[in-house]
């Protein structure tokens, strides 16, 4: 839906994104399984349309959340592993607890090949 209102108008999809912080914070704990569908690409317009929002938004996740459901989907569906990975290379870039998080995760399971992790 964000990327829908990016095509028309930029800096209203920023504000979108912007207002929402708390609920993207939230989300970016990826406490359910579900596929995955569409966060790609949600992370890749979030970023566009608000640079920064992303480790803004990851500087505020609960580190235990995020720590048990990115294992959990680590060992999940191709598009799941494909999340985490993105989201553990933005957690690296984000400092402080959830950059040791990302390490830490990164070891224990070194990058396979996913389609559409970058």
């Amino acid at each position: 839906m964000i990327g829908s209102i990016a095509r028309l108008d930029v800096e209203a999809a920023g504000r979108v994104v912007e207002s929402n912080l708390r609920e993207l914070t939230d989300s970016l704990e990826y406490r359910q399984a579900n596929g995955g569908d569409g966060a790609l690409e949600f992370l890749k317009v979030a970023q566009q349309v608000c640079p920064g929002i992303l480790l803004r938004a990851l500087a505020g996740v609960d580190v235990a959340a995020a720590r048990k459901h990115w294992s959990d989907r680590m060992s999940g569906s191709e598009q799941e592993r494909a999340v985490v990975s993105r989201l553990l290379d933005l957690a690296g870039a984000a400092g402080g607890e959830i950059a040791a998080l990302a390490s830490e995760l990164t070891g224990r399971h070194p990058k396979s090949p996913v389609g559409g992790a970058t």
